[in-house]
Order: structure tokens, then sequence, then C-alpha cells
């Protein structure tokens, strides 16, 4: 691993989980600057997000995205149009939104391309 480095967050680590959680968690990222959050939605919404449905992953998703200068997501096309029951990014701190072409005509995509400032569809 050449030139790269690994940073672990301490916190909670469940039994068959690869994850760290929890306060301890989040109290790690806020000490930490990116230059970009690369996250994956449970559900994307022109008017409310990116949504995520546990709450322990969206308090790290929201801190991900308030310490870092930009917020990349990735969500297939079943993802685009729903609504968790967790708001962890408001569409105005969504910089890039990629998606595949699964949902191209969908009202979904067409919301979140006139939402968003950019919308990749591979």
């Amino acid at each position: 691993m050449l030139g790269n480095e690994i940073i672990l967050l301490g916190g909670t680590l469940s039994a068959g989980a690869q994850q760290t959680r929890g306060e301890i968690t989040v109290g790690e990222i806020v000490r930490y600057r990116a230059d970009i959050a690369l996250l994956s939605p449970v559900g994307i919404e022109a008017s409310r997000g990116a949504t995520s449905f546990h709450p322990h992953e969206a308090a790290i998703a929201r801190a991900m995205v308030q310490q870092s200068a930009a917020t990349i997501l990735l969500a297939d096309h079943s993802k685009l149009g729903v609504v968790s029951r967790t708001v962890y990014a408001a569409p105005q701190a969504i910089a890039t939104l990629i998606t595949d072409g699964g949902g191209e005509a969908s009202a979904a995509l067409a919301a979140l391309q006139q939402a968003l400032p950019q919308v990749i569809v591979v």
C-alpha cells in the first residue's frame, strides 16, 4: 500500500459487522477533514436528499457529509425516489449523484437531475 494510509475509527464493533459505530465513531470523524465523502444511501429523493434505514449508519454518514468538502453519492436506480426513515444529507449538501442507466426514464431521476448540481448516469 505504497502512499496510502488507512485510518480506523474507534467505536463499537458488532459481531459479523465489518464496521465501527456509535458515539465514539462519530466523535472521531469530526477530528478529520475529508476532500470527498463517498456514500451509498438506502434512498435518495429530490426534496428530502439522502436517507438511511439505521440511525447509527445515518449518524456516521451525516458526520462524513459535515466533515467533507464534497459529497458524492453512489446509488443504483432502485434507490432513486426512495425515502428511508433517517435523513443524513439534504439535497443542497450533495455535489454529485452517480447512478446506473436502469432508471433513465424515471420521474425520480428527472427530479434529481433538477435538484442536484451533477447527476452522472453510467
